[in-house]
């Protein structure tokens, strides 16, 4: 290791972009990276501070909300019952044309013709 791979508070802070005192306050409160003390001066690894961050890196919101819709629709498959072939056939046609206007107009067709 050199000298090159230690980082004060302050280009720690400046690295991570908090201010010197949240770096501190961090330290202290056991919830910042590791960091060396050598003598009264606090030292930190560049390698611990970017697996500390990299550790509290998220997905965006929009990321997230994806991966809990599809974890949602999953499970919404996974405890539906079992299709029918009807239902298949009409679920099949509404996959193919993304509209259920067809459907309704020979559902109605179908009820008109066996009302007369």
């Amino acid at each position: 290791m050199t000298t090159d791979d230690l980082l004060t508070e302050q280009e720690y802070a400046r690295h991570a972009r908090i201010s010197q005192r949240t770096a501190r306050r961090e330290r202290e409160a056991g919830q910042g990276p590791p960091f060396l003390k050598i003598g009264t001066r606090v030292r930190y690894r560049r390698s611990d501070i970017d697996a500390f961050l990299q550790a509290r890196t998220r997905p965006s919101a929009t990321a997230a909300a994806a991966a809990d819709l599809e974890q949602y629709v999953r499970r919404l498959v996974d405890e539906a019952p079992p299709l029918t072939p009807a239902l298949r056939d009409r679920l099949a046609f509404l996959l193919r044309n993304g509209s259920d206007e067809e459907s309704d107009d020979s559902r109605s067709a179908a009820s008109e013709d066996g009302a007369a």
